[in-house]
């Protein structure tokens, strides 16, 4: 049987990208997107203006490496999450906060080591391409050690927030819950349809995980003059992060206000 692939893939095209929500009615959920959207492009902007410009970029030495690879990786996770949500995409969105969770805990570990981090990045950047100070890594020629370190420290910021706050624990598992896994059969039929609730609470978390990343980064370059020099840049992505909560921020993020 043959069938006409340009013709069928119009048609799957447009089944498969449903209606697109533009988020710009008074919606409780609208403001909070649009928040999220602004601080997400603030956010890439600023990582490209570090790695495009060598008075930012060539102060990062080793110990700031790998904050900066996980920054370039979860950035694109809050642009997905974005994209998602004007789709309906609900379980696909819930697998990226999972991811912005982790990376959050990593950045979080890693500022608490380093010192070992940047002996680290040394050891492991083996047939990395260097661009204004950056790296770009291929991640099939480093060495298997280099996760194992990462997930060492992943650990690390996870046991120092459940320490802190029971409400992570919670938070970490209400993820799984919420079609993280596959074997989890709750949230089967969260997706395609306008879902205010669903909406409201990804933005959120993703929001909350947003500001903690920013947090963090600037940490891990406060031994630089970056933060000092891109003020106003870091200082606008916190407000408009952290400027939807109200009173009703998580309390994992307590260290950070």
């Amino acid at each position: 049987m043959s069938m006409n692939i340009d013709k069928a893939y119009s048609d799957a095209h447009d089944s498969l990208l449903i209606e697109k929500n533009d988020f710009t009615e008074n919606h409780e959920s609208d403001e909070l997107i649009r928040r999220h959207a602004v601080s997400t492009d603030k956010l890439i902007k600023l990582k490209e203006t570090i790695e495009e410009t060598e008075e930012y970029g060539g102060q990062l030495e080793s110990r700031h490496k790998f904050q900066h690879a996980l920054l370039n990786k979860v950035t694109a996770s809050f642009r997905s999450t974005y994209i998602l949500l004007c789709y309906n995409s609900f379980t696909s969105a819930y697998q990226d906060i999972r991811f912005q969770y982790e990376s959050f805990a990593t950045l979080r570990g890693l500022n608490d080591d380093t010192e070992n981090a940047g002996r680290k990045w040394d050891e492991y950047k083996v047939q990395a391409e260097t661009v204004n100070g950056l790296l770009h890594v291929d991640p099939s020629t480093f060495p298997y050690d280099y996760v194992e370190y990462l997930s060492s420290r992943q650990d690390s910021g996870k046991d120092k927030m459940a320490n802190q706050s029971q409400s992570f624990k919670e938070f970490y598992d209400g993820l799984s819950e919420s079609a993280a896994h596959p074997y989890r059969l709750e949230g089967m039929y969260l997706d395609g349809e306008y879902e205010e609730d669903n909406i409201l609470d990804i933005t959120r978390l993703s929001l909350s995980l947003l500001y903690g990343v920013i947090c963090e980064y600037e940490k891990a370059l406060e031994d630089t003059l970056v933060p000092t020099q891109l003020e106003n840049e870091f200082k606008t992505i916190k407000q408009v992060s952290i400027g939807g909560f109200g009173q009703e921020v998580p309390a994992f993020l307590d260290d950070y206000l």
